[in-house]
């Protein structure tokens, strides 16, 4: 049990600009997390299913499957983890991507952030 609560916290990161990926990545390790990469949310989906992850940053627009779509399989096939989201998006939200955030209720960062600004809501979500 003293070993588990000793177990660094492991973020993934859903990211697909390769900049903001590596600035989270090095923010998220200097703060102590082990953090993972995905360009991608189908890269996430491989990579959920083989590893643990105590929460998720994913921006809402990456190819191949968007946040909203990778969610979406979060609460089927990993519904533990719906609650350890944190959404980040640099565009303007309206419309359906705004309704889908009021509906799930997860934090959204709105890009650019801050590294504070990202850590505080990664220590806001994990405590």
């Amino acid at each position: 049990m003293i070993e588990a609560a000793r177990r660094r916290k492991t973020i993934l990161v859903v990211e697909d600009e390769e900049a903001v990926a590596h600035i989270c990545q090095a923010v998220l390790e200097n703060e102590g997390f082990a953090v993972h990469i995905a360009a991608n949310g189908c890269e996430a989906q491989k990579m959920i299913n083989t590893n643990h992850y105590d929460l998720c940053l994913i921006d809402i627009l990456t190819p191949k499957m968007s946040g909203r779509q990778l969610y979406q399989w979060l609460l089927d096939a990993h519904p533990q983890m719906a609650d350890k989201v944190v959404f980040c998006t640099g565009m303007v939200m309206e419309g359906n991507n705004k309704k889908f955030l009021r509906e799930n209720g997860c934090p959204l960062l709105l890009k650019p952030f801050s590294p504070d600004e990202l850590v505080n809501i990664i220590h806001k979500i994990l405590r």
